[in-house]
C-alpha cells in the first residue's frame, strides 16, 4: 500500500532500507522469545513441568498424509524457487510489484492445486475430483473479512472529514516538513499509538492526507519508509495491531488453544516491540535511501 502511494520508492531501496534494522529486530526478537519461553521450551535447563504421556505426536493418517505431501512436492519445489527468482529480478528491474506478486501467487497455487489433487488421486487410486479448491475457501474467515472491510470504509469516511490531516499537522506543528529528522520519537510514538487502536494498515490511510503535504522526493519518502517499518513493528505491540494477530488468535481458538489473550500477547509483545524500536530506529534513520 505504501508503495503504491509513494511511487519514488522502489524494491532495491527499500530492501537496502529496512535490511539492517530487520535483521537487528530479528535477533532482538528471536533471543527474548528464547529467554521469556525458555520453560515452554525446554532451553537453557529448564523444563515445562509437565510429562510425556507416550503417544505419537501425529496420528497414523497424519503420518501419511505428511508421505503424500513430500512424495509429490520436489518438482513443486523448483518451480516454487524458480518463480520466486523471476519475481525478484521483476521487482529489482522495476515491474509492478503488487501486479507480479499476484500474478505468480495465483500460478503457484493453481499448479500446487492441479499436482496434490493428481497426485493424490493416483496414489489412493481415486476419481480425479478437485476437492481442494474448496477447502481453501471453507477456510476463508469471512466474518473477519467484513470486520476490517468495515473498518477501512470507516477510516476513509473519517478522512474524508478532514479531521485526521489537521490533528496530524497540530501534532506535528513543530516538526511537519520533516518528522522524521525532527523528531522521530514523537512520530514513532503516534504510529505505535494509532497502530494498536485502529491497526496498523488503516493507520496509513489516515496519515495519508498529512504526508502528502511534505516535500515530494527524498523527505516524502523517507518518512514513508520510516513508517512503514514503525508500524510493522507496531503490529506486535498489543493483539490489536496487526490483522495477522487476529487471525493467529482466531485460528488458535477454533482448534482449542484460546490462549493468545491481549494480556497474555501484550505481556511479551510490549517489551519486545519497545526493545526493536528503541534498537532499529537508529539503524532505519542511519541506512535509509
Amino acid at each position: 500500500m505504501i508503495a503504491s502511494i509513494e511511487h519514488t520508492i522502489t524494491y532495491s531501496n527499500f530492501l537496502f532500507s529496512m535490511t539492517v534494522p530487520c535483521i537487528a529486530a530479528w535477533f532482538i526478537n528471536w533471543a527474548m522469545l528464547l529467554v521469556w519461553y525458555r520453560h515452554s521450551l525446554e532451553i537453557f535447563g529448564c523444563s515445562s513441568g509437565t510429562a510425556i504421556d507416550g503417544q505419537p505426536v501425529l496420528t497414523e493418517e497424519e503420518e501419511k498424509a505428511r508421505k503424500d505431501t513430500a512424495a509429490e512436492t520436489f518438482m513443486y519445489k523448483m518451480f516454487l524457487v524458480f518463480g520466486i527468482f523471476l519475481m525478484v529480478v521483476g521487482f529489482f528491474v522495476g515491474i509492478n510489484v503488487a501486479g507480479l506478486a499476484v500474478g505468480f501467487g495465483v500460478i503457484f497455487m493453481s499448479v500446487r492445486t492441479v499436482r496434490y489433487s493428481r497426485a493424490k488421486a493416483k496414489r489412493r487410486n481415486w476419481a480425479l475430483v478437485d476437492q481442494i479448491s474448496e477447502k481453501y475457501l471453507m477456510q476463508v474467515d469471512w466474518p473477519l473479512l467484513v470486520l476490517f472491510s468495515g473498518l477501512f470504509i470507516m477510516i476513509s469516511a473519517v478522512v474524508q472529514t478532514g479531521f485526521p490531516e489537521d490533528f496530524f499537522h497540530e501534532i506535528f506543528k513543530e516538526c511537519f516538513n520533516d518528522p522524521v529528522s525532527d523528531c522521530p520519537i514523537l512520530f514513532a510514538i503516534m504510529i505505535i499509538a494509532f497502530s494498536n487502536v485502529i491497526s496498523n494498515v488503516p493507520l496509513i490511510l489516515l496519515i495519508k492526507p498529512f504526508l502528502r503535504s511534505m516535500e515530494p522526493g527524498k523527505v516524502s519518502r523517507g518518512n514513508w519508509i520510516y513508517i512503514s517499518w514503525v508500524c510493522t513493528l507496531a503490529g506486535n505491540f498489543i493483539l490489536l495491531g496487526s490483522a495477522a494477530n487476529l487471525i493467529v488468535a482466531d485460528q488458535a481458538r477454533k482448534m482449542g488453544f484460546d490462549i493468545l489473550t491481549t494480556i497474555n500477547h501484550g505481556k511479551f509483545g510490549i517489551p519486545a516491540t519497545t526493545t526493536c524500536c528503541i534498537v532499529g530506529i537508529p539503524l532505519l534513520i542511519t541506512f535509509m535511501q
